[in-house]
């Protein structure tokens, strides 16, 4: 499997509606609050100021990369303060998978693949992640990667937070990294 990860251009906000006029994204995202996208756009558009990093994730099953298909989106932003006690430099990560794809498997690729090419270029920092109770799913995918889960539960949700040992020593992430050829254009 071949995994693409580009910057994210103006024109990729598409990725974005797709998943969050999908009931089910959301409700993975913000559990079963109400949002409305169009509020949720504009304030995307806002905040762009304070992300550090975002791409776009793809991926393609043949080496002749005909008929490479978007996965979705994966975005750091840089903590300057944090609600927990932690050392390093800090990035929360937030992304998502096109709907199309949940319960595919494609999503734990990409995902390790993203955490893979961050821990590149951030070798000394600490990702923070968070899930709604609820959304097992990717809390479980999140504990699969390495991810540490924190004692504390805010907002009806679990914390977690991930540093380049932890990802670079976890079995699982290393299987899944080896049927990987990650390809970064950014």
């Amino acid at each position: 499997m071949y995994i693409i990860i580009r910057d994210l251009n103006p024109e990729d906000i598409d990725i974005y509606k797709t998943c969050f006029s999908s009931k089910e994204f959301k409700c993975f995202i913000y559990g079963h609050k109400e949002i409305d996208v169009d509020s949720y756009f504009n304030e995307i558009i806002n905040q762009t100021r304070f992300v550090t990093e975002s791409y776009v994730v793809l991926y393609n099953m043949n080496e002749h990369m005909s008929g490479t298909c978007v996965v979705g989106f994966c975005n750091f932003v840089k903590y300057d303060k944090f609600p927990f006690e932690i050392t390093k430099e800090t990035f929360a990560i937030n992304g998502g998978c096109l709907p199309c794809l949940f319960n595919k498997g494609v999503g734990v690729y990409a995902c390790a693949s993203v955490l893979y090419f961050f821990f590149a270029r951030h070798r000394d920092s600490v990702l923070y992640a968070s899930t709604f109770e609820e959304n097992e799913r990717s809390s479980k995918m999140l504990n699969a990667l390495g991810f540490e889960q924190l004692c504390h539960h805010l907002y009806n949700k679990k914390h977690f937070v991930l540093g380049y040992e932890s990802f670079n020593d976890c079995l699982f992430a290393k299987k899944v990294m080896s049927r990987i050829n990650l390809i970064a254009s950014c």
